[in-house]
């Protein structure tokens, strides 16, 4: 299995899998465009829409599930940004950004 980094708006082309899956031996599934995201809560997004969660567990011989939704949230779509993250300050005060 490959991940290739590629930038954001510059996706891995059919063509260009094609060609590191035929010169490093890999079937061309096992290519998988690791493109840079805004923030990293879309990085496993990003790699299950590349099937990329699915031909880990074939690889590994795991049974698949049949429910393929994404747990904590997974259903946000890219780009709609990150949870709100709580900072403590001093005092003990919490306070959400």
């Amino acid at each position: 299995m490959l991940l290739c980094r590629t930038a954001k708006y510059h996706p891995l082309t059919p063509s260009t899998k094609s060609k590191i899956a035929l010169f490093c031996d890999v079937e061309e599934e096992a290519v998988i465009a690791a493109r840079d995201v805004d923030t990293i809560y879309e990085v496993p997004l990003a790699f299950h829409d590349q099937g990329l969660d699915e031909s880990i567990v074939k690889l590994l011989g795991l049974p698949a599930r049949p429910d393929r939704s994404l747990p904590l949230g997974g259903d946000r779509a890219p780009g709609e940004g990150a949870p709100a993250v709580a900072a403590a300050s001093g005092g003990g005060q919490v306070h959400r950004g």
